[in-house]
């Protein structure tokens, strides 16, 4: 009887995780299309994206509360790692295990597709910022330099030539 219990939440538990894949592919598809629409810039896109990664950002949240109220059932705060580590030999113990890695290989992308659209974001900020800095300056001779060192081009003074 308590072996068909056990069983019966670690059906759960598999069932709940394979859900979480499938809005942590959600999730990396809305990265994905954020990056397209950095690139080639959309802002209403952008915006949309913004709404639909909270949205699949909440329901993220909340599958991890049921994954954790189903691993607390086996023992108080349990990691899913350790918990597969207890789990007899069987072919429910493949299955985790193995959700369990699609989870780990798909949150290490989802970690680096978000790490490099911060990353362009904030190269295309800074060259909007030198972009910026270049016209105000525009009228200056004097040589000037960017937050990081580097000097802007005299190219930057074509807007004082007289035409």
């Amino acid at each position: 009887m308590l072996m068909t219990i056990k069983n019966k939440s670690l059906e759960n538990l598999l069932i709940l995780l394979r859900e979480y894949i499938l809005l942590l592919e959600e999730l990396l598809s809305c990265l994905e299309k954020e990056k397209m629409f950095i690139i080639d810039p959309s802002l209403d896109e952008l915006y949309e994206m913004n709404k639909q990664k909270q949205n699949i950002l909440l329901k993220i949240k909340l599958a991890k509360e049921s994954v954790k109220n189903i691993l607390n059932e086996f023992e108080p705060n349990i990691s899913l790692k350790r918990l597969i580590e207890k789990i007899p030999r069987s072919h429910l113990r493949e299955e985790i295990s193995h959700v369990y890695r699609e989870i780990i290989s798909l949150s290490e992308l989802i970690e680096f597709t978000n790490r490099q659209n911060k990353e362009f974001i904030q190269d295309s900020l800074n060259c909007i910022s030198d972009c910026i800095y270049m016209f105000i300056n525009s009228s200056s001779e004097l040589h000037s330099y960017r937050k990081d060192g580097k000097e802007f081009s005299s190219q930057a003074h074509f807007f004082n030539q007289k035409v």
